[in-house]
């Protein structure tokens, strides 16, 4: 990234999903305030924790500290904006709350945003950013619309991975009716010789006892006969 400005991201499980270009999102909305500012990037882990975010991206945050760090909604100053779906500001950043990496020199940011990465309906994740100067209006509103936008991007893959999924789900589907369907063609064709091997059967067995019938009718009348040629 330009002026030498380097953006971590984390290492996760594949099936996590990490969003394209948070980094390049996080940068333009750290740079408009002064300069890149340290932060990072939390997402919600909707697939194995759906209440709790991980850092996804992060710049100059001691990065082995807060690669595995979990946040639960409602707690902490992330988690609470979390739950309350609402910014915030911290004009006096606790002692300790901020750690990062060294060539930043040895004084700590004291202001801090919290924004949270939603549409209208859902938070999936959330931006941290430090300063030393003070957030203005402008400022805080750049960083709502780049979280705005990461979070509609967010959503609109989310659908599309939904709907691809659905998709598969329909050609297995399809593709399993299609198999009984043939299953279903050889039962019935299968059934049908064995009515057709029936009937001859059938017919055979008429055939036979119309046979010996027609057989015994005749013993019958000649027996008769002899009968009536032995009397006279």
């Amino acid at each position: 990234m330009g002026g030498g400005r380097r953006f971590f991201l984390c290492g996760y499980n594949e099936k996590q999903y990490r969003p394209r270009g948070v980094g390049i999102h996080y940068n333009f909305a750290s740079g408009q305030i002064y300069r890149s500012q340290p932060g990072g990037v939390f997402f919600v882990d909707d697939i194995n924790q759906p209440q709790a975010m991980h850092l996804m991206a992060s710049y100059a945050y001691d990065r082995k500290k807060y690669q595995e760090k979990t946040i639960y909604q409602g707690e902490g100053l992330i988690g609470a904006a979390w739950k309350e779906k609402e910014y915030a500001v911290i004009n006096q950043v606790p002692q300790g709350y901020i750690s990062i990496t060294s060539g930043l020199g040895h004084a700590l940011p004291d202001k801090l945003i919290i924004y949270p990465i939603m549409t209208d309906k859902k938070v999936f994740g959330a931006m941290e950013i430090a300063s030393f100067q003070s957030f203005d209006p402008q400022h805080i509103e750049i960083i709502g619309k780049v979280c705005h936008l990461l979070a509609s991007n967010y959503e609109a893959i989310k659908i599309q991975e939904m709907t691809l999924h659905l998709l598969h789900t329909s050609q297995i589907q399809a593709e399993e009716l299609k198999a009984q369907e043939e299953e279903m063609r050889q039962n019935l064709e299968e059934m049908a010789a064995t009515q057709e091997d029936f009937s001859r059967r059938e017919n055979e067995q008429n055939e036979l006892v119309e046979y010996l019938q027609n057989y015994i009718k005749e013993l019958e009348a000649q027996s008769r006969k002899k009968r009536i040629q032995s009397v006279s």
